[in-house]
């Protein structure tokens, strides 16, 4: 039988979706992995709207996560 109550156990889940939020952080962390001049997108350098792209995409990734009440 489980001595967990239900918060202890709704924390532990919670955990394992805010680990989604490392993933911004760990693509950006490491330049040279988006560091080049093609493809441009609209005049921009790739190495600009990549880091663009992944703002947007860690404000969409939060708002979900906010949402889904994590």
């Amino acid at each position: 039988m489980s001595t967990q109550t239900p918060t202890q156990t709704r924390r532990r889940r919670r955990s394992w979706f805010l680990i989604i939020l490392l993933v911004p952080f760990i693509v950006l962390l490491y330049p040279p992995f988006y560091n080049f001049q093609d493809p441009t997108f609209i005049g921009m350098p790739f190495f600009y709207w990549f880091q663009l792209a992944w703002v947007l995409i860690t404000a969409l990734i939060t708002a979900v996560l906010y949402f889904l009440g994590v």
